[in-house]
């Protein structure tokens, strides 16, 4: 009967009471929340009693105990933060890079990574760890690209912590070439004669039907450019006169480029 006076106080700053006070009329009630402040705990159970005083009740003070159990939260960290490769249009793919996940934090960590180009791949996309470090091989696959920067991003995602990128950027260079130049003897017996033909292959006698440069009778030398390195290339000349017969070939003569 009559109208009850409250108080309510806690002893622990992870606790926060709101209202602290009150009256309540016979016959009602109130009620007061109890909020939690988390940071700079660490992992684990704590309690702390909460007291309500009532001035003139016969069952007074009373207790309620408030118990907080935080447990570890993973956390995402990846190295490097970039990556870059380099290539060469046309030869063999750049080395594959590792690139390191790691959870710093508590407990487990589950993700799951994705890229934005073609030409990237992943392996494996997906993983689980808890404190140790899981790797991510990337490669590249330079396949029909043609020389220039390319960039994509890696993007690894995971249950309660942030999203995390890392920029790659993959370089193709043109194909390295080299040059042989060819000398010969003018032709001095043929008075039709109109020029030289030269042919090129990368087999001994297999060579087109069409020359690679068609040249005046002045001329006795010829740059044969844009040889690939790796490569050798055979070469014959053949005299043509003006009525565009050609003479049987020189003697085959070849060149590896290095």
């Amino acid at each position: 009967t009559g109208t009850l006076t409250w108080t309510a106080s806690e002893n622990a700053s992870w606790v926060s009471i709101n209202p602290t006070s009150g009256t309540v009329a016979a016959g009602a009630s109130n009620t007061f929340s109890v909020s939690i402040i988390t940071t700079g705990l660490g992992t684990g159970t704590i309690t702390t009693p909460i007291t309500v005083s009532a001035s003139g009740a016969t069952n007074t003070p009373q207790t309620i105990n408030a118990s907080l159990t935080l447990t570890a939260q993973p956390a995402l960290r990846l190295s490097p933060a970039t990556l870059a490769f380099t290539g060469t249009q046309g030869g063999a793919d750049p080395a594959a890079k590792q690139l390191s996940v790691t959870n710093p934090g508590g407990g487990t960590l589950t993700w799951s990574a994705s890229e934005t180009a073609a030409w990237l791949s992943l392996n494996p996309t997906t993983g689980t760890t808890t404190s140790e470090t899981d790797q991510v091989t990337v490669s590249v696959n330079t396949l029909n690209l043609a020389p220039t920067t390319y960039s994509a991003t890696i993007t690894i995602t995971g249950t309660g912590v942030t999203t995390q990128t890392v920029a790659v950027t993959l370089t193709v260079s043109a194909t390295a070439t080299q040059s042989a130049t060819l000398l010969w003897n003018a032709n001095t017996t043929d008075p039709d004669l109109a020029g030289y033909k030269i042919y090129q292959a990368e087999a001994p006698g297999a060579y087109p039907t069409t020359p690679i440069a068609t040249l005046s009778k002045t001329v006795t030398s010829y740059e044969a450019t844009g040889l690939q390195v790796g490569t050798t290339y055979y070469f014959v000349i053949k005299s043509y006169d003006t009525a565009d017969n050609e003479s049987l070939p020189s003697n085959e003569v070849s060149k590896r480029i290095y």
